[in-house]
């Protein structure tokens, strides 16, 4: 997936509990502030309500847990960190457990580790976000979209995927 906009897109396939994750690649084409790319756990569409991993590719990139409820965005936790060099794959991942427990995860280093919010509880799905500024400045790419249970212990499987 690749956008100069924002755009977005669910897991087509029920995971069969709210335990699990969603990882996915961003690409930081350039550094130019609000390019963001963010793997989702408990993913409800129609309510427009889950957790959120956005990571902001910009000067003092910043690592950012979110939850978003009926449209309304609310941080829940912030890590500063370096610069995300240009051109260059960053492996983001969200993990959200059946303690209501969520990590955010790159490259294998958790940035936000064990944040506790229950508000979200019971959706069964996972997606991506990906946001870049106007047409002209860029675009992000996002690419390697990947969930699973938690309980199945895997790394990831790919599934239909549609953008909403």
């Amino acid at each position: 997936m690749s956008t100069a906009t924002t755009i977005g897109c669910r897991c087509e396939t029920t995971l069969a509990g709210d335990a699990h994750f969603c990882q996915c690649t961003y690409h930081a084409l350039t550094t130019i502030t609000n390019r963001q790319g963010c793997p989702a756990t408990r993913f409800a569409a129609a309510a427009d309500t889950y957790y959120l991993y956005r990571f902001v590719s910009a000067a003092g990139a910043e690592s950012e847990l979110m939850k978003r409820v009926a449209a309304t965005n609310t941080s829940l936790a912030t890590f500063d960190d370096s610069t995300p060099a240009i051109d260059t794959d960053y492996v983001l991942k969200l993990t959200s457990t059946s303690g209501n427990l969520h990590t955010c995860t790159r490259d294998g280093v958790d940035k936000i580790s064990n944040h506790s919010n229950a508000d979200i509880t019971g959706n069964v799905r996972a997606g991506v976000m990906v946001r870049a500024p106007a047409a002209g400045a860029g675009t992000a790419n996002v690419h390697a979209v990947s969930a699973e249970d938690l309980a199945a212990g895997g790394d990831g499987t790919d599934f239909p995927w549609a953008a909403f």
